[in-house]
């Protein structure tokens, strides 16, 4: 992808000297300058509003409650005598829409009384007015502000709308006057909150769509939806999403878009949206505003700058004849001008001087002002385009290349205001600059797509990917988090599929891939036709550079681990992807040793040539050294100064100069265009260590690394920090590279153990791809899972279930969340301060099984183990009581039911009232249960469940008093279900005595029942 040059200029760079042709161009960058022009504006309604530029006045409509549907009609912006009275065009009209067809301007609304969708047209520029007409009667729904109008021509405009998830495109027939019958329709992902759409030309339309519940991932999104017309097929094309976030719900998101509005700017296009942020629903901060963004191509949109400005409308973009840009909304006018163009030829520059070191490139250029010509050249132009035109006058005529464009950072006077200094950056500082204020997430996009939509959210809107297959793999899901720069997002892609990028020309950012062995696009020597150097020298960088990427060999999860706690320590973001190759047998292993063996020993060979400058030139253009190598373009630097010129000798009698350093550039060995989905569960800096490699053994897989500690740099062998099982002689290791650029960095990440697996490393985890075998055994005899276990039959522990670093047991940490057992049967007696009331009858155990209540009743029998006191409400409120409780399977002959929960028990006007919450098992051998709850109070009402569980299994059962008066019921699983079941509805009247406790039931003449307390919590 090396940049095109002129045969003349191509010819007349390589003399020995020329007459050097320079200007440099500070135009506008395109982008939105909004500043508030005024609010409140006269007469604002507070509704959304819709408005459309004829050329010659922009027509405005909105709705005023109690008055209807007005339109205005304004001749110059910029003037307010000329901002016409509202008009009211229809009482019942709402929610209007607007189009010009070129020659009518049409104004789409519906009528709130008959739900007609109705439109009235204008042919004189909306002075007055004509209808109204019906384009939908009696239509099946409200549109509710997510209509737009789309003009583009006579025949071909259309209005939209949506209801729901399905968006409707009505076309517009001005010859009959009358909308298509049958409107081409979509469902749409989620549903449509509001619609803002284009006209792109050659039959091609573009919809800016907001939709909650887009996909999994967001709750509220912006996508761009295409469509094409032919003048007879409809089609609906792929959305590209823009943007979105997730938080809340749907219904009420935490983050959420809104009144979207999209509109063609000269040749770019305005994207504006207002973006919300609910602390309420779960934002952690409240935010309110409408960012403007910007695209030339309608599809890849920047982040956008925000206005500082809550406007709860479309802001709608018009620009005027003058130029000038105006945002406008019911309630908000802003303007938007462009900064005029300044050239400034060859004798106005005294100096320049442009470094690139691929991809970032700084310019700094001196003015001469000695005349004031630039004294006011700073104002409204920082941040605006720089085009720096090189080249030489061949013969009489100037042939100039463009430099990539730059962007002005700082403007600087001297002293005596004489000279005017100019800082700049290239566009690809951008990527650097910007950081991602809320999380964009991206899911099943391309590798190219993604790169291209990247680079917009940071301002470049133009990407060209040098062809490779490797542009279509796609990436399930990609995420960019707050506080991370699109530079970092892009570096973290460049790592796993090995390309670089720069600055083309223009605005263009280039994507390319390097090879081992490139082929020469220019040639730097002595003889020709070779471009002739003023010096040429070796400047090989003898230190290792630090590192920058990491590869892995191996199907060994620790390792990739390992891999990804390098890139997290050393910056990049922790999305990264690992490469990862699985070796299985001893020729695997073999290869990938010489391909290793082959980056160690492959110098790099760095070169410095001086000359005039070759000016198509870049970074990582591949060119031939007068050495006869073939290497890529490191760096580059081109120098200008004039001043210099009496004191040079003859051949160096140029004030033109070019420094370009180069270098072998090769890609990672084994590096792989497929996605791994590697995501480390826990961050462990004080495991890792960086380290260079010293010495590598391709045949015995032996090697030894240098360490950087944090004791000091000290020398040791492969088997630091491998686990002590794993130190056997003569194992073969395994070795992560790092630095495309010198491969002599390295780490040995695990060991081969000579059968046909990978010894994982000690302490180290990740959440996937787990190696084989699966577990291993330690020197303390421990079982180790890292990477998780997958088990078929059960497990049984003869003692509790720790979890890692967790010394309390899981038993512990359920009781943790509902109150912790204090009340227990091991002493062989009910606990202190409960009694009896009626006992089971039939058998009665305590201590059973260690630490249980066994119960037998008898038949016909209700008991209740309880504790009590004069208790009022205000005692009762926010308590609760918890028990573990089971009913025996198998044990009953016939039918019979059998029950034992928690029962609350309240003295009302001196009668006993109940609440209760109970496990029931009914029917032959009771085999399954179902969960009651039950109650005597006035105005209450119990409710049983589906079969839950079944008999014989432990449940853990709670009731609630809560602070309403009003009693909740919960229960808890033993394979990890939960259910809130809600309140037992309605409130417990005032009390003079209450009980609670355990009951114990069985409805049964010739049968008897058996339950089973583990423990329980009481509160009270």
């Amino acid at each position: 992808m090396t940049r095109t040059i002129h045969a003349d200029l191509l010819a007349e760079q390589k003399k020995l000297a020329y007459r050097p042709a320079l200007s440099v161009v500070l135009g506008d960058n395109n982008l939105p300058h909004p500043s508030l022009i005024k609010t409140p504006l006269v007469n604002y309604s507070a509704n959304p509003t819709a408005s459309v530029n004829t050329g010659t006045a922009i027509i405005r409509a909105h709705r005023i409650a109690g008055i209807g549907l007005q339109v205005q009609r304004i001749t110059n912006p910029a003037s307010t005598s000329q901002w016409e009275s509202w008009t009211t065009l229809d009482a019942n009209g709402n929610y209007p829409a607007l189009f010009y067809t070129g020659s009518r301007i049409v104004l789409v609304y519906q009528n709130t009384s008959t739900n007609d969708l109705a439109f009235r047209t204008s042919d004189n520029d909306g002075q007055t007015w004509n209808g109204p007409y019906t384009a939908w009667a009696s239509a099946p729904f409200t549109l509710n502000g997510s209509q737009c109008g789309i003009s583009a021509g006579q025949e071909n405009s259309w209005f939209v709308f949506a209801d729901g998830s399905t968006i409707t495109a009505m076309r517009y027939q001005q010859s009959s006057n009358s909308f298509a019958g049958s409107p081409p329709f979509t469902p749409f992902p989620g549903t449509v909150v509001s619609t803002s759409g284009i006209y792109l030309g050659r039959n091609q339309y573009q919809l800016a769509v907001v939709c909650s519940d887009y996909a999994s991932w967001t709750d509220s999104a912006i996508a761009l939806q295409p469509f094409t017309w032919d003048g007879s097929t409809f089609t609906w094309g792929t959305p590209t999403t823009y943007i979105g976030i997730q938080g809340g719900t749907g219904a009420s998101p935490a983050y959420s878009f809104g009144h979207v509005s999209l509109h063609q700017v000269g040749s770019w296009y305005w994207l504006t949206y207002a973006y919300v942020a609910s602390q309420t629903a779960g934002a952690l901060y409240n935010d309110n505003d409408t960012i403007v963004a910007v695209s030339n191509d309608a599809t890849y949109f920047t982040a956008g700058i925000r206005i500082n400005q809550a406007i709860a409308d479309k802001l709608q973009v018009h620009r005027w004849s003058d130029g000038k840009v105006y945002l406008c909304s019911d309630k908000h006018l802003l303007s938007s001008s462009q900064v005029t163009t300044v050239t400034a030829s060859l004798q106005r520059i005294k100096a320049l001087d442009i470094e690139d070191i691929g991809p970032m490139a700084y310019a700094e250029i001196h003015l001469d002002n000695r005349d004031g010509t630039y004294d006011d050249l700073a104002i409204g132009r920082l941040g605006c385009d720089i085009t720096i035109n090189r080249g030489a006058i061949c013969g009489t005529t100037e042939r100039t290349v463009a430099r990539e464009t730059f962007v002005a950072a700082r403007f600087t006077r001297s002293l005596d205001n004489t000279t005017l200094a100019i800082h700049a950056y290239n566009y690809y500082r951008l990527l650097e600059l910007w950081h991602a204020p809320i999380p964009y997430y991206y899911s099943n996009i391309t590798l190219g797509n993604l790169v291209e939509s990247i680079a917009a959210l940071a301002g470049i809107h133009s990407v060209t990917l040098e062809s490779s297959s490797i542009w279509a793999t796609m990436l399930g899901e990609f995420l960019i988090p707050p506080g991370q720069s699109a530079a970092a997002a892009l570096a973290s892609l460049q790592d796993q599929f090995q390309f670089l990028t720069r600055m083309g020309e223009g605005t263009t950012l280039q994507a390319l891939l390097v090879s081992s062995s490139p082929a020469s696009s220019y040639a730097f020597g002595p003889t020709a036709p070779a471009h002739p150097t003023l010096r040429a020298e070796d400047s090989v960088e003898r230190v290792a550079p630090d590192i920058t990427h990491a590869e892995v060999i191996g199907s060994n999860a620790g390792a990739s681990s390992i891999a990804t706690d390098l890139q997290f320590e050393t910056g990049r973001q922790f999305t990264y992807r690992i490469t990862r190759e699985v070796l299985t047998t001893n020729t695997d292993c073999a290869t990938a040793a010489t391909a290793i063996t082959t980056k160690l020993l492959t110098s790099i060979n760095r070169s410095e040539v001086v000359a005039l400058p070759a000016f198509h030139l870049q970074p990582f253009d591949a060119v031939t050294a007068p050495d006869g190598t073939t290497r890529y373009i490191a760096r580059l630097r081109e120098t200008y100064n004039p001043a210099s010129i009496e004191t040079l000798p003859r051949r160096t009698k140029q004030v033109y100069r070019q420094t370009i350093t180069m270098a072998a550039i090769a890609p990672a060995a084994g590096a792989r265009s497929t996605v791994d989905t590697i995501a480390p569960t826990i961050w462990r800096k004080s495991d890792f260590r960086k380290g260079k490699l010293v010495s590598f053994d391709p045949t015995t897989w032996k090697a030894l690394v240098w360490l950087d500690d944090t004791a000091g740099a000290v020398l040791l062998p492969v088997a630091r920090h491998l686990h002590p099982a794993t130190l056997v002689a003569g194992r073969r290791v395994a070795v992560m590279q790092f630095d495309t650029t010198n491969p002599a960095d390295g780490l040995v990440v695990g060991i081969y153990s000579g059968t046909n697996y990978w010894q994982p490393f000690d302490r180290l985890y990740a959440s996937d791809g787990s190696p084989a075998p699966a577990v291993y055994t330690d020197t303390a005899g421990r079982l180790k899972a890292d990477y998780g276990l997958d088990v078929a039959g059960n497990i049984t522990a003869t003692s509790d279930v720790y979890p890692r670093s967790d010394a309390r047991g899981l038993m512990t940490r359920l009781v943790d969340v509902i109150g912790t057992p204090t009340d227990h049967f091991r002493s062989g007696s009910i606990p202190s301060g409960f009694a009896w009331d009626a006992p089971p009858g039939r058998n009665l155990y305590y201590n059973y099984n260690s630490d249980f209540l066994y119960a037998i009743c008898s038949a016909n029998t209700t008991a209740f183990l309880y504790k009590g006191g004069a208790w009022t409400q205000t005692y009762m409120r926010n308590k609760a009581f918890t028990a573990r409780i089971a009913l025996c399977a198998g044990l009953s002959s016939g039918t019979c039911v059998e029950r034992v929960g928690i029962r609350f028990r309240y003295k009302i006007s001196g009668t006993w009232y109940y609440d209760q919450l109970m496990l029931e098992a009914y029917g032959t051998c009771q085999t399954q249960y179902i969960l009651k709850a039950e109650t005597t109070v006035s105005g209450k009402s119990g409710y049983t469940t589906a079969p839950f569980g079944t008999a014989g299994e432990f449940v853990t059962v709670r009731l609630l008093y809560y602070t309403n008066d009003v009693v909740y019921a919960y229960i808890y699983g033993e394979h990890g279900i939960s259910q809130g079941l809600g309140a037992i509805s309605g409130t417990t009247p005032a009390m003079t005595d209450a009980q609670v406790g355990l009951f114990f039931q069985n409805q049964h003449a010739s049968s008897y029942g058996v339950s089973l307390v583990d423990w329980f919590h009481c509160q009270f």
